[in-house]
């Protein structure tokens, strides 16, 4: 587990429905309370990303051919536009210090791709 700020990042391998691979989970803090705000299913015959998987879900494919790397992308370029979209627009994250995490970040998601 990495913790940028109020967001906790984790990474495992996973089974689900007959599929499996690495599963990014980004959790976010309010009110003191953790809650998952996206999760990347990066699994090898049907990859996709969930927003707001407890909530209002909303479920999408990843159409590139790697989909950790198209995943650890987006958490390194685009993750403030991404908790907005999953209904956490007012959890904030200062890029440098995701910048900093972000080698670490990737380690861990690796050491889950077994």
């Amino acid at each position: 587990m990495i913790q940028v700020g109020n967001v906790r990042l984790t990474a495992q391998w996973r089974r689900f429905g007959g599929d499996e691979g690495v599963d990014l989970q980004i959790h976010v803090q309010q009110n003191g309370t953790w809650r998952e705000a996206i999760r990347f299913d990066c699994f090898l015959r049907h990859p996709h990303y969930h927003l707001d998987p407890y909530g209002h879900e909303r479920i999408l494919d990843i159409a590139d051919p790697d989909p950790l790397g198209w995943s650890l992308k987006q958490i390194e370029t685009q993750l403030p536009e991404l908790l907005a979209k999953a209904g956490y627009a007012n959890v904030e994250i200062e890029q440098d210090e995701l910048t900093a995490a972000f080698p670490k970040i990737v380690e861990m998601a690796e050491a889950a791709n077994r």
